[in-house]
């Protein structure tokens, strides 16, 4: 399994296509998925993807094998903390070995394989002449639709019922939701920084995670990205066995460090030194080797389908901006200073320390690393939240479609403007949310046989702009159902569908979903950072389940009547077909 690991990450690294790799009892397979924008020279194609990547594979053996081994062993380490993730894994173990504890050896395995044994089964099983071809030529849409249409009944379809699921147990969960106090502590340091700690007794693995106001909407379009590429290989936390992620959003940078056990000393000197010894060397090279990669990306439908749905929604609000790599080709290393200088500093920051700590031990180890950051300086104010977006920009027309032929099923989104969210009434959007994916997916799915999945969650962004995106995979056969069970959702009142029952199962749902989610260390503090980034008091982090719990039917039928005047549905298909379907429903 080390050497599967070890290949599977190396591949899935590489710009341009998509690698995975099938484990097996016997034997594994490595797959290569390349997407081709013409298809006349398959073969020809496919033969150069393999070239490229056995040559890339190779060159583990002695360029970075130390690194991707070492990061890839800490990987299945802190992969380990997820319940699910544990679980399966043991399962996965118990298949493929007989043996479920096998699975506790695998990131002793990892840092067990040698260069030369990597080399030895490239070399052997890594070679053209084992490598198998398979081309797929999509069928045109009216083809498709034909196949998929003789192998669907639609007419027993349509005779199916919604199955009514069994009234769950709520009285564990509710004892369960209603404990209030978390543990919290919060303390600001002299120099501004806020500083929150997450006692969990026992808990295995620690989280440190930094998080500031202003991200790619912030500064100079670009700005945002380039100083997160620039920091890209800057310092490798890994060497000390620690994960460590950066994330960027549009109103937020978040900078985030893992580690076993509770040496909290080590964590926090990773993080002050990459604040405090980084240096912009801008343009690093890795940002220049993938400029192509972005414009390729850039012009694929689903990202001009997303680009299209939030200028439908947002127009020119910050929030609606989308960087494209012209906007990257013309950052400079001032404006990446100046994004710095004005984002990454104390005041404008929280710390959040989730893991078995003594809380004051904690605090006290935090000030020790960080408080002379930015010390002397003066104070500036925080980066600004951008007014609230209150309804969608888009006027007339509220489909839009990428045209995309080759899909065998359309991308179909909803998403709309919500009402300004609060500290007390967050809850209630979750429920909204949760209620009306649970009457799509109960509809698409058991009812009209023409989609598996319905995908909801509701963005809260910084200033009071809160949206919800809804989306599913959808069969170009029961496009046209599946478009008259959305609309009757946008032309229909909030009072025919939201009725007690149904906002009690959803809170119910909501609930159910909220205890996993913040089962690891990494989540708790993602959790505790989120109120802080919308500037909520701490408490409204540890008061959510108990203000899900009052959530009521008048609450979410106004939250619903405001996203029906204000919806954007996006398809990403055959666009003959779908606006076809859609104006069928009209």
């Amino acid at each position: 399994m080390g050497l599967d690991d070890l290949f599977h990450v190396r591949s899935a690294r590489e710009p341009a296509r998509s690698a995975f790799y099938i484990p097996g009892i016997q034997a594994s397979l490595l797959a290569l998925e390349v997407s081709l924008k013409e298809g006349g020279d398959p073969e020809g194609a496919a033969q150069a993807a393999i070239l490229h990547t056995i040559q890339q594979l190779s060159a583990i053996t002695h360029i970075g094998f130390q690194t991707t081994r070492f990061t890839m062993a800490s990987s299945v380490t802190y992969d380990d903390e997820s319940l699910v993730a544990r679980g399966l894994g043991l399962a996965r173990a118990a298949l493929y070995f007989g043996d479920a504890t096998r699975e506790r050896q695998r990131g002793a395995d990892l840092l067990e394989v040698e260069e030369s044994s990597l080399a030895n089964y490239s070399a052997k099983y890594l070679t053209a002449e084992r490598a198998h071809l398979v081309f797929v030529r999509p069928l045109s849409a009216a083809a498709a639709l034909q196949q998929a249409q003789s192998a669907f009944d639609v007419r027993t379809a349509e005779q199916h019922h919604v199955e009514q699921w069994p009234a769950p147990n709520r009285a564990g969960l509710n004892t369960w939701m209603r404990r209030a106090d978390f543990g919290y502590r919060k303390q600001t340091l002299a120099n501004g920084l806020e500083v929150v700690v997450v006692p969990r007794a026992g808990a295995p693995f620690h989280t440190v995670l930094l998080g500031f106001h202003g991200g790619s909407s912030y500064g100079v379009s670009g700005a945002g990205e380039a100083t997160l590429w620039s920091r890209l290989g800057y310092s490798a936390p890994s060497w000390e066995g620690l994960q460590s992620r950066s994330f960027l959003t549009s109103g937020s940078t978040m900078r985030q460090l893992r580690n076993v056990g509770r040496d909290l000393a080590t964590t926090l000197r990773v993080l002050r030194d990459s604040i405090m010894k980084f240096e912009v060397r801008w343009p690093p090279q890795s940002f220049v080797n993938q400029l192509a990669r972005f414009e390729r990306e850039e012009q694929l439908p689903a990202a001009r389908l997303e680009r299209a749905r939030r200028k439908a929604l947002l127009g020119t609000h910050a929030y609606g901006s989308e960087t494209t790599v012209a906007d990257m080709k013309k950052v400079s290393a001032t404006d990446v200073h100046d994004w710095l200088a004005n984002v990454e500093r104390p005041e404008n920051a929280e710390l959040v320390i989730v893991g078995d700590f003594e809380p004051n031990g904690a605090l006290r180890l935090a000030e020790e690393a960080l408080g002379d950051w930015d010390e002397g300086h003066a104070v500036r104010a925080s980066v600004s939240a951008p007014q609230a977006v209150r309804e969608s920009t888009l006027r007339g027309n509220h489909l839009i479609v990428e045209h995309a032929p080759s899909l065998s099923q359309a991308k179909v989104g909803l998403t709309c403007v919500l009402p300004p969210s609060s500290a007390e009434n967050w809850p209630a959007y979750d429920v909204f949310s949760s209620l009306l994916a649970a009457r799509l997916f109960g509809v698409l799915k058991r009812q009209l046989g023409a989609s598996y999945s319905v995908v909801d969650s509701v963005e809260l962004l910084r200033g009071g702009t809160t949206l919800l995106h809804l989306s599913a995979d959808v069969d170009p056969v029961r496009m046209r159902s599946a478009f008259h069970e959305i609309r009757k959702f946008v032309d229909h009142s909030a009072n025919d569908f939201v009725d007690d029952a149904s906002v009690e199962q959803a809170r119910f749902d909501v609930g159910r979903h909220y205890s996993l989610g913040v089962e690891t260390s990494a989540q708790a503090a993602l959790r505790a950072l989120l109120v802080w980034r919308l500037d909520w008091p701490l408490e409204a982090a540890a008061r959510y389940p108990e203000r899900l719990l009052g959530v009521r039917r008048d609450q979410v039928v106004r939250i619903a009547e405001h996203c029906r005047a204000n919806w954007v549905l996006s398809v990403l298909g055959d666009e003959r077909s779908v606006r076809a379907a859609w104006a069928a429903t009209e």
